[in-house]
């Protein structure tokens, strides 16, 4: 990782400290023409090859919940130049957004949620190439004045953190086995937060079957009545439910109080909490972010907030594959899980006891199974579900165990980076999918293929019909070719996974806007040739083609010319005869 500073437009979105000012005169030396702008600012008659966005800095605490200065400025980023078909380099520059080695004893805790959306829109655009610098959370200025230089360096790097003189990169790395060191004790509590459905209810179970004594159960509106009647036939264990939204810290702190007035000391905690509302991350409203992260966030902070004593013996966070894999469509929710990860980070290094369990797929029970198609979308992409009768085994293993996170996901990671085509460039999945190799690759643009424009554009019809019918399950024959979109099932996560295969395939930068703005079949397919200007090169072909038919020259005349009166009688004579 050597990279050179090269001349370029770059645009910067300045931080509150000023701090982009180091990275805006190191740039300018260099001889790049910088523009740097306040993040509210208009990004009209912008033409960047490089954004860097440093308006996430802060460092006046841990955690304080803001949209607008991260993830919303980068949407708004996103949906301006993406309207202009225009695709910088984005590089967003965080202090503080991750645990790196024990030396981060602090952490900024609303960066960590920018990890988890940029992970997701990497596979949902593909045309843009991002890229994410973490420094320390304190702001070193010697960090600073490297920023310039790595923002050029190769795209497989798409995490970095700077601490200080050194550079490190974040990959997944699989493993084997985990050490349980821990038991389930028979004279203390144990609280699931959000144990009455789901993967909560799961976890109730398995610690009534280890013999956990007593149970307390906190959730926003009660267990349902078939819920009780599971908690009912735990006669061994007393399960008692306090009722909170764990995202209000007055409320919280009221049931954690009544939990140890009336129940015995507390030994572990699980945090299941969690909903979902998938969406394109250009299309989300800031409601949707809010209501997924928050939940998360939030809840999980006050808990922590109220158990930082290390007086337990494990404080598990369901977090979600997710925030790990990027699964688009859902960047909202990878980023409110990539703030439990960091958040359980941070307890570990502070001597406070923590795991954040990424979750895959769990069928049946997991949240994903509550939304029509979505298993069957993931185990098409390569992710198989984790059954419920498997879950002891996970949480023994995960629970029960002194790591701070892992990712408990059965997937396929070669079959999941044709769907998520980035993932095989990058370091950060280096160890768990074969790298594609640098090569130069000869675009043929299929114009030989067929013999007119309209038998070009019957192709590219064919193409979207097909991606259809993959991702809608519908038979290629009844798509018809005027139908819209939405009118055959095509939402905004199908409509990335079409987005993507028909930009691999013909070499061409779509936006999903695009399946919107030209919502069927034929609108698309022109739209498509037009983007492709097959129009401009078949005209180019025809005239090749074209064999020019130079008129025989007939020599009689100027040889009639050239006889002589006498010669000229004879000649006509002679045709007479």
């Amino acid at each position: 990782m050597n990279p050179t500073i090269e001349t370029k437009n770059i645009l910067i979105i300045k931080d509150t400290y000023n701090h982009y000012e180091v990275i805006e005169n190191a740039l300018a030396e260099k001889g790049c023409t910088v523009t740097s702008i306040d993040f509210n600012d208009s990004l009209e008659n912008l033409q960047p090859d490089i954004i860097i966005h440093c308006r996430s800095f802060y460092k006046e605490a841990v955690y304080s919940f803001y949209l607008e200065c991260g993830i919303l400025s980068l949407q708004k980023i996103i949906q301006y130049f993406s309207a202009k078909n225009w695709h910088p380099k984005i590089c967003m520059v965080t202090n503080g957004a991750q645990i790196v080695n024990k030396n981060d004893t602090t952490i900024n805790l609303n960066a960590s949620t920018i990890t988890g959306v940029l992970r997701t829109i990497e596979n949902e655009h593909n045309e843009y190439s991002f890229l994410h610098i973490d420094i320390s959370n304190a702001i070193h200025e010697e960090e600073l004045k490297q920023i310039p230089a790595l923002i050029f360096t190769d795209k497989q790097y798409n995490e970095i953190a700077l601490r200080k003189n050194l550079v490190f990169a974040n990959s997944i790395t699989s493993i084997k086995s985990t050490k349980i060191t821990k038991t389930i004790k028979q004279d203390a509590t144990y609280i699931v937060v959000g144990g009455t459905s789901g993967l909560g209810l799961e976890t109730v179970k398995w610690l009534a079957a280890k013999h956990a004594k007593y149970i307390a159960i906190i959730s926003r509106n009660g267990a349902s009545d078939a819920t009780k009647e599971i908690y009912n036939q735990h006669t061994q264990t007393q399960i008692v439910e306090y009722f909170a939204d764990v995202s209000d810290a007055v409320q919280l702190k009221n049931a954690i109080d009544k939990i140890k007035s009336e129940l015995p000391k507390i030994a572990g905690i699980v945090f299941a909490a969690g909903i979902l509302d998938d969406g394109a991350f250009d299309n989300l409203s800031k409601q949707q972010f809010q209501n997924v992260i928050q939940l998360k966030a939030n809840g999980a902070w006050n808990l922590h907030q109220l158990f930082q004593n290390n007086e337990l013996d494990f404080f598990a966070f369901y977090s979600s594959a997710a925030g790990i894999v990027g699964s688009s469509g859902q960047s909202n929710y990878a980023a409110a899980n990539t703030f439990l990860d960091q958040l359980a980070n941070y307890r570990n290094v502070n001597g406070q006891t923590a795991i954040a369990i990424d979750f895959g797929t769990i069928a049946e029970v997991g949240l994903s199974a509550r939304q029509e198609n979505r298993g069957e979308r993931l185990i098409e992409q390569g992710v198989s579900p984790i059954y419920p009768i498997d879950l002891p085994l996970y949480f023994d293993a995960l629970i029960l165990s002194n790591a701070s996170q892992i990712m408990a996901l059965q997937i396929d990671f070669e079959k999941w980076s044709t769907f998520n085509s980035t993932i095989k460039s990058t370091y950060f999945y280096k160890n768990v999918v074969q790298q594609k190799s640098e090569t130069i690759v000869v675009v043929n643009d299929k114009l030989n293929e067929f013999q007119n424009l309209v038998a070009h554009v019957n192709h590219i019809k064919q193409r979207i019909k097909n991606y259809i019918s993959i991702v809608t399950k519908i038979a290629i024959t009844k798509i018809k070719e005027d139908d819209t979109f939405k009118s055959i099932g095509v939402d905004s996560l199908l409509a990335l996974q079409i987005k993507n295969k028909l930009q691999e395939e013909f070499s061409l930068q779509l936006n999903v806007s695009a399946i919107w703005s030209y919502p069927t079949t034929n609108k698309l397919a022109d739209f498509m040739a037009k983007e492709l200007k097959l129009s401009e090169k078949y005209a180019i072909k025809n005239e090749e083609n074209i064999t020019i038919i130079q008129p025989i020259k007939n020599d009689i005349e100027s040889a009639v010319k050239n006889l002589s009166l006498e010669e000229l009688m004879k000649e006509l004579a002679s045709k007479v005869d």
